[in-house]
C-alpha cells in the first residue's frame, strides 16, 4: 500500500499567531456557527486558567 503524501504547498503554509490571538480567532469562529455566549464565556475561563498555569508553572511561556 503507497502512503499518502501532503502536497507541497499545504506544508509551506504557517499561521503565526499568538494564544490570545488563536483564542479570538476560534471565539469569532464558534459564534458565527451559533454558539451560546455561556459556551464561549466557558472558552474564555478555560483560557485563563490555562494561562494562569503557564504563568505559575512555565513563565517562559508567558502570554
Amino acid at each position: 500500500m503507497k502512503r499518502r503524501t501532503v502536497p507541497q504547498e499545504l506544508t509551506d503554509t504557517s499561521i503565526n499567531l499568538t494564544l490570545t490571538d488563536a483564542l479570538e480567532y476560534v471565539i469569532s469562529f464558534k459564534k458565527s456557527v451559533g454558539c451560546r455566549q455561556r459556551t464561549l464565556d466557558d472558552y474564555r475561563i478555560a483560557f485563563n486558567d490555562f494561562s494562569e498555569y503557564l504563568d505559575e508553572k512555565q513563565p517562559e511561556f508567558s502570554l
